[in-house]
């Protein structure tokens, strides 16, 4: 259901007033009619998953263009199919025979292949239902932001299901052949590397649409949020899709010798590791220009969703470059010794396991301050978009930063036993696979996951009645000050 866009109204009695500020900052209630005279706000409804929420804002600084609202949700009792997916808890017994967990954007996936059954939670609309479904025979899964899709190479047979505007729809669709799928947030592609064919669906402006592209010889394909890019490396020629100022048009490049492409949520970097050179397309704000910028000797290139980081392991540089906010910015520290880099959507983290050492940076709300942590023992690191969880493995320990309500909170969880971390955008979960339980010593698990969220709405397409078009996550200007984006306009 998109925005509908209403008369110019006084809000408050239903809501209250838009304010500055994070998170909290704009009211969500029950739409409710609200009558008086005109005010300086603008009433703007949407209607999630059996949930009719309304918010208000001051219309004044409104010029027409792209804008973004933050809305939290009103309370931990009305949670459960609410867009932020609430909190849940999921028995152990469910998850006895787990060969494989899968997530999207909003819900995870737990399925066993040697029965075909499965087990979805999450958002319902966005693929935290999968009630009734047979995965008999399904060899892979794969998640966009707000759908799944369930395919069995064997027979070419997928079901989808979540959102159907970003993926969740592919029944009439034949997968026979197919090799490879790849996935931004809003989209879908399905190629068969044997023959050159691919099929492309979800929404249109976000990679979603290739008709009549040719794909023979494609050999490696590439995604940011809402583009793709199908390169050759024998020959150099590539192909790209989807928003073009989030990296979706590489028509005048010239790939030669690329070794390597990484990406952040709206830019590409394609690196010739041999040669140190280096091309940079898409939103410059989120990593797409790196003109004059030495790569010779890098090893390993890291990124966050706004920024990239290039780093020499061999002597300890870095370059770090993009939004300087949330990752962008490394100028002043030293990497020497450092063996592993992690991400989250908003900061990295650099650590030394060797002396259990580490250093964060970037948004420091979503995971850029790990002052507090102890990375002694540490073994592994895992993210969402807005925390970290650094676990030692051998003693059952967990250290979680960032958002608190997206997983940067696990203050008194056993972890003892866990084989396996899984993540969506929103949360984590800490299996362990040999006694089917989700977690050590007990026979359920609390799922954080997320508790607020973001609508796209532009003044320019106030019509109510289409789909969103254009490239939203270019353009966003964040009503919230100071706040990461979360760009969600397939609502």
């Amino acid at each position: 259901t998109y925005l509908s866009f209403l008369p110019v109204l006084s809000a408050a009695s239903a809501i209250g007033t838009g304010q500055s500020g994070c998170a909290n900052s704009e009211g969500v209630g029950t739409c409710s009619k609200t009558s008086g005279a005109a005010s300086d706000h603008l009433l703007i409804s949407t209607k999630f998953t059996r949930t009719t929420v309304a918010a208000a804002l001051p219309a004044a600084p409104l010029a027409a263009g792209r804008h973004q609202l933050l809305l939290q949700r009103s309370s931990a009792a009305d949670s459960v199919d609410r867009k932020g997916l609430g909190e849940g808890q999921i028995p152990a017994s469910k998850m006895v025979g787990v060969l494989g967990v899968y997530g999207a954007g909003y819900a995870f996936i737990a399925l066993d292949k040697n029965t075909g059954k499965a087990r979805c939670w999450g958002d319902s609309g966005y693929g935290g239902n999968c009630s009734g479904m047979d995965f008999t025979g399904v060899t892979d899964v794969y998640g966009s932001g707000a759908a799944f899709m369930a395919l069995d190479k064997n027979t070419g047979y997928a079901q989808c299901w979540g959102s159907r505007y970003p993926g969740g729809a592919c029944s009439d669709m034949d997968f026979t052949g197919i090799t490879d799928v790849y996935n931004t947030e809003y989209a879908f592609a399905a190629l068969n590397k044997n023959t050159g064919q691919i099929q492309c669906w979800g929404f249109e402006s976000y990679g979603g649409d290739c008709a009549g592209m040719d794909f023979t010889g494609v050999t490696d394909v590439y995604n940011t949020d809402t583009a793709f890019m199908a390169l050759n490396k024998n020959t150099g020629r590539a192909q790209c899709w989807g928003c073009p100022s989030d990296g979706g048009n590489c028509s005048d490049m010239d790939f030669v010798g690329v070794t390597d492409v990484y990406n952040t949520d709206a830019a590409f970097l394609a690196l010739n590791k041999n040669t140190g050179q280096a091309q940079c397309w898409g939103h410059a704000d989120y990593g797409g220009s790196c003109t004059d910028m030495d790569f010779i000797g890098i090893t390993d290139v890291y990124s966050t969703s706004y920024a990239f980081m290039a780093l020499n392991k061999n002597t300890g540089q870095a370059s770090c470059w993009g939004d300087s906010g949330y990752g962008g910015n490394c100028s002043s520290m030293d990497f020497i010794g450092v063996t592993d880099v992690y991400s989250s959507g908003a900061a990295f983290v650099a650590l030394s396991k060797n002396i259990g050492q580490a250093q964060c940076w970037g948004y420091s709300g979503y995971g850029g301050n790990c002052t507090n942590v102890d990375f002694t023992g540490i073994t592994d690191v895992y993210s969402t978009e807005y925390t970290f969880m650094a676990l030692n493995k051998n003693l059952g320990r967990a250290h979680c930063w960032g958002y608190a309500s997206y997983g940067g909170d696990c203050t008194g969880m056993d972890f003892t036993g866990v084989t396996d971390v899984y993540s969506t955008e929103y949360a984590f979960m800490a299996l362990n696979k040999n006694t089917a339980k989700l977690s050590a010593g007990g026979t359920q698990a609390t799922v954080v996951i997320a508790m607020t969220w973001t609508l796209f709405f532009d003044l320019r397409q106030a019509d109510g009645q289409s789909p969103p078009t254009g490239c939203p996550l270019s353009r966003e200007f964040q009503v919230a000050r100071g706040c990461p984006a979360m760009r969600y306009p397939y609502l």
